[in-house]
């Protein structure tokens, strides 16, 4: 049998009209998949900043059980009271023993697993939760804020009516380090006075994690 090897064509590769319907689909395809991939990846860092904050309010929990039901203070008034800061006491039940100083291993660790949500992009890097000091101020305080003559404070656990509805810890935009202030987290209170937001409200995608005194994280 004999063979006409002109009948034949060897191809050694693609054509640039086959290689560019390739990289046509490859981008297609990259298209369709990058913004499901950043979905993930946002959902992802979500959770991990969720059970962060469940964490923390686990501690706030054991820390007033230990201590007659009272709130922990932040830097809003810990000093004036020569208390720790939240973030400073919580850390034995963390798992990270005494606060001994800022500049220890001890402290960056539990900074990093704990303090920090990993979908903050802010630099440097701060402190990516803070406590609402609503617990801390004074009646007087209290009764400005509500245009009374004379406000109820709320020291312990026990006063507090509602705790699955009542807010102890935010993600932070531009707080006050570890705290927000009651009356203005959450911006402005009318159209002719500007109070910039401290909680960051749309830190995964429209949403944040908030969590509750009953120890419950909720995104909203």
């Amino acid at each position: 049998m004999n063979i006409n090897r002109d009948n034949f064509h060897i191809r050694h590769g693609f054509t640039l009209v086959e290689l560019l319907v390739v990289i046509s689909v490859i981008g297609l395809l990259l298209g369709v998949l990058m913004p499901a991939l950043a979905g993930s990846r946002r959902k992802a860092l979500a959770i991990v900043c969720s059970s962060h904050m469940r964490q923390v309010i686990a501690a706030s929990a054991m820390y007033a059980q230990d201590n007659e039901s009272q709130f922990s203070r932040s830097s809003h008034s810990a000093s004036v009271y020569g208390w720790l800061r939240w973030e400073q006491a919580f850390m034995p039940y963390l798992g990270y023993g005494r606060y001994k100083g800022s500049a220890t291993p001890a402290w960056n660790a539990v900074f990093k697993k704990f303090y920090h949500c990993p979908a903050d992009q802010r630099k440097p890097i701060k402190m990516g939760y803070g406590k609402n000091v609503w617990f801390e101020l004074e009646s007087t305080e209290v009764a400005d804020v509500l245009g009374i003559d004379y406000g109820p404070t709320y020291r312990t656990l026990t006063q507090v009516r509602r705790p699955a509805a009542t807010i102890e810890f935010g993600e932070q935009l531009a707080g006050m380090g570890d705290h927000f202030m009651a009356q203005t987290w959450i911006g402005p209170p009318s159209s002719t006075e500007y109070i910039p937001a401290e909680l960051d409200a749309k830190r995964h995608g429209n949403r944040a994690n908030y969590g509750y005194l009953d120890g419950h994280v909720q995104p909203q």
